[in-house]
């Protein structure tokens, strides 16, 4: 074979290997193209994969104002797809838009009322009949305790009513959200400064505080559902703020501690807490606890379980609530909302004024200051016009 026959076998050769590599890188774009078109045809993967992606600052545009002031004396409270204002002896419902849905006059000299995620709960002082109130202003049921109520809080669905006994000691008493009696118990030690129950409304916590020796002492006691004791745990030196069933445990929430105990009463773990907690919440996933506290800076800490901490962020500001809503975290300042995603901060606003209530109705921003009502939507930093 002549040289120049063999070169022009090398070049055949060497042209027909560069097809096959360009079929090659055609055939694997095409499987790469079927792949990602698969992938954004289902909505929750495109919905993931914009998430992953634009990380994009937000911010809140204004887009109405109301003229609905904070009372000086009453409160003003969004649950659910409500607002549920209570001022001069008068409750009334606005939509997320600030129009007025329904209002009703409290015909009693000295109502005690408390607005629920669930409910609205009246209480009468002197005879001690309790009413509950749904979100259409309609009354679900009432009950009489026959004694003063002192306090309403609820808790799950259910609502804890204090009331005085004759020998000054306090009577606790759980009602379900049908008005059925559930507990019924009598605190001769202490007096009651936290209450809560279990996600399967199988237990509850009572926490008393009382001064023995000149020292404050905090009791921990878990009931039953027919109210028989299981276990009673002392905190001295302690004032115990915040107790929360998580995982079948009970996180424990101190002026200087926080701490696990299990379903038996026994500590699993005990922590110093560092700086000021600002506020707690239980996490979307029910086994872990979000801490807001400050030690100069605001810290957003996630702690699981067993004590150990999985994230801690450190942000700028200077914020007092925590409000979950989905998968994003806002922080709530005096003037200012911060919004965490995972581990960033995707949206930042600050107002004029104080913020005395944050909510999330329909996708819109719904937040108080003490002058007006302000209805807003999340939108991409352009401009913060700080309204």
């Amino acid at each position: 074979m002549s040289k120049i026959e063999d070169d022009v076998r090398k070049k055949r050769k060497k042209r027909k290997s560069k097809r096959k590599r360009k079929k090659g890188n055609v055939g694997r774009f095409i499987v790469l193209f079927i792949i990602i078109g698969t992938f954004l045809s289902s909505t929750t993967l495109k919905e993931k994969l914009m998430e992953i992606l634009d990380k994009s600052q937000r911010t809140i545009n204004v887009v109405d104002e109301k003229s609905i002031p904070w009372p000086m004396e009453g409160e003003i409270k969004i649950v659910s797809d409500n607002i549920i204002e209570y001022r001069d002896k008068e409750l009334t419902c606005y939509d997320n838009e600030g129009n007025t849905l329904w209002n009703k006059s409290i015909l009693l000299e000295k109502p005690l009322v408390y607005i629920g995620n669930q409910m609205i709960y009246l209480g009468n002082r002197t005879s001690g009949e309790i009413t509950a109130i749904d979100y259409n202003g309609q009354i679900v049921w009432k009950y009489n305790l026959s004694q003063t109520i002192t306090y309403i809080f609820e808790q799950k669905d259910e609502v804890f009513v204090l009331t005085n006994q004759n020998d000054n000691s306090e009577r606790v008493s759980i009602l379900d959200n049908k008005g059925k009696l559930l507990v019924d118990e009598v605190m001769n030690t202490g007096r009651l400064i936290y209450g809560n129950i279990s996600e399967n409304k199988k237990n509850f916590v009572i926490v008393t505080l009382d001064v023995l020796n000149n020292a404050f002492e905090s009791k921990l006691m878990l009931f039953s559902k027919n109210g028989n004791l299981l276990w009673e745990r002392s905190f001295e030196n302690q004032i115990v703020k915040y107790v929360e069933f998580v995982d079948n445990e009970l996180f424990v929430l101190s002026d200087d501690k926080m701490s696990m105990i299990d379903e038996d009463g026994k500590l699993l773990w005990s922590r110093d807490i560092v700086g000021e907690i600002r506020d707690v919440a239980v996490g979307n996933d029910k086994k872990s606890i979000l801490l807001l506290s400050n030690n100069g800076n605001d810290f957003l800490e996630t702690i699981l379980a067993n004590g150990r901490t999985k994230e801690k962020i450190e942000v700028q500001g200077n914020h007092y609530e925590i409000y979950i809503e989905n998968k994003n975290i806002f922080l709530v300042g005096y003037n200012e909302i911060l919004g965490i995603r995972e581990t960033y901060e995707f949206l930042k606003y600050t107002t004029r004024g104080d913020i005395k209530e944050f909510g999330i109705i329909d996708d819109k921003i719904v937040f108080f200051t003490f002058d007006e009502m302000k209805i807003g939507e999340i939108v991409r930093n352009e401009k913060n016009k700080g309204r």
